[in-house]
């Protein structure tokens, strides 16, 4: 997520868990696209909107990432990927449908290595 001074912040899943976690709804996801957030909610019950918007971006602020603009979309089902997974968090060069994902992206968890080679 960008920075107040034009840097990128990685943003660990659970700062969004937080948030959704007390949204009433069948499924979400959250897409990060290049000017915002964009909330797909499936069957939501009684959600007050702009108090999740505000909730996603104080939690994104609290991390060091600018307010950034957050969408919120009623949907009939979360997209599924190829493999039929339904990720909570993707970008657009990682959603089923993209034409061609950069060979260098590091997963939001880094890389996984074993330095001491066991």
């Amino acid at each position: 997520m960008p920075t107040g001074n034009g840097g990128v912040r990685m943003v660990q899943p659970i700062v969004f868990h937080d948030v959704m976690d007390a949204v009433t709804a069948a499924g979400w996801q959250i897409i990060q696209r290049p000017d915002g957030l964009e909330v797909l909610l499936v069957q939501p019950h009684a959600v007050d909107q702009s108090a999740l918007v505000t909730s996603l971006q104080a939690a994104l602020r609290a991390e060091g990432a600018v307010a950034t603009t957050v969408r919120i979309r009623e949907v009939a089902a979360i997209p599924r990927t190829a493999l039929g997974m339904a990720p909570l968090i993707t970008k657009p060069c990682c959603a089923r449908g993209a034409a061609t994902a950069p060979r260098n992206l590091v997963p939001p968890w880094g890389l996984l290595t074993n330095p001491s080679g066991v």
